[in-house]
């Protein structure tokens, strides 16, 4: 909760708006602090926060023309990175070290960042956490693999992995409707993913995969899956008390509470199955 009380100011900042509906905003969203239920997620709270500034915005999403932008400006990169990754020793492994890499373009944190430099350094670093091994055997047995896309720009780089992945039975999980900078269906259609797998959309504005406000059309393929490849802290936060299916966690670690959740440090590259959490269900780890 603190994390979100912190983002207040932050993202009222991405919008033109008069100091009486940034006051507005901070009086509505602490009123719902208030009365929320104290199992409530961090990337509800998100989506929350995200509602209210959206009805100060002329169209209700914030960050269309950043996310087109981010689109855009990765798209024009991505057939340097897939030269580079499949020339190299290991493409499907070089290609999800690429994908973790672009789950750096987020605008929750704060932070700065030149793509191309930023990437390349990933490249060039270990995983704090490598799970896989174990990943990639899971995918080559599996009948089903669902894909939890994250955010725009990030979503080039899920392209050129989804691609050398290869699986006939990928199917790619964006969000229901426009939150934060995550990727939804237009953004999907703009990088050319929906070509390549089918992509549905899980139904919430919620900036990750809570399951209980899930559609039924997601909630078939999330059951139906054998893998579930889970990208970003913000899908991380809603699955983490999910035991029951096959997911493996790849994101770059933000903010210190995950850091410690994961035994990490801050800036790390990590693909993590879910077995290897804590059990957040009985004391809350976020």
């Amino acid at each position: 909760m603190l994390c979100q009380l912190k983002s207040i100011s932050r993202h009222i900042k991405t919008v033109s708006i008069s100091e009486t509906d940034r006051l507005e905003i901070i009086r509505d969203f602490l009123a719902f602090l208030s009365k929320a239920d104290t199992n409530i997620t961090n990337p509800e709270m998100a989506a929350q926060l995200n509602r209210l500034i959206a009805a100060h915005h002329p169209d209700g999403e914030i960050y269309r023309r950043e996310k087109e932008e981010f689109n855009q400006a990765m798209l024009d990169l991505y057939d340097t990175w897939h030269h580079k990754a499949t020339q190299s020793d290991n493409p499907l492994h070089t290609a999800m070290k690429l994908a973790i890499a672009g789950n750096i373009i987020d605008f929750g944190p704060d932070h700065e960042f030149e793509a191309k430099s930023v990437i390349e350094s990933v490249l060039e670093s270990s995983l704090a956490v490598d799970d896989s091994t174990a990943m990639f055997q899971d995918i080559s047995k599996a009948k089903n693999i669902l894909y939890l896309a994250d955010n725009a720009g990030e979503i080039v780089m899920d392209k050129l992995f989804i691609s050398l992945i290869g699986h006939p039975g990928l199917k790619v999980a964006v969000r229901g409707k426009p939150v934060l900078n995550d990727v939804v269906m237009e953004d999907v259609i703009q990088v050319g993913i929906d070509k390549l797998v089918p992509v549905i959309n899980n139904g919430t504005d919620i900036p990750s995969t809570v399951l209980k406000k899930c559609s039924p059309e997601f909630m078939d393929a999330y059951n139906k899956a054998d893998v579930i490849i889970s990208k970003g802290q913000g899908n991380l936060e809603g699955l983490i008390n999910e035991r029951d299916k096959n997911i493996y966690f790849l994101f770059t670690v933000k903010c210190d509470a995950i850091a410690k959740l994961t035994s990490t440090q801050k800036g790390n590259f990590v693909v993590m199955h879910a077995h290897r959490l804590p059990d957040c269900s009985v004391e809350p780890c976020l």
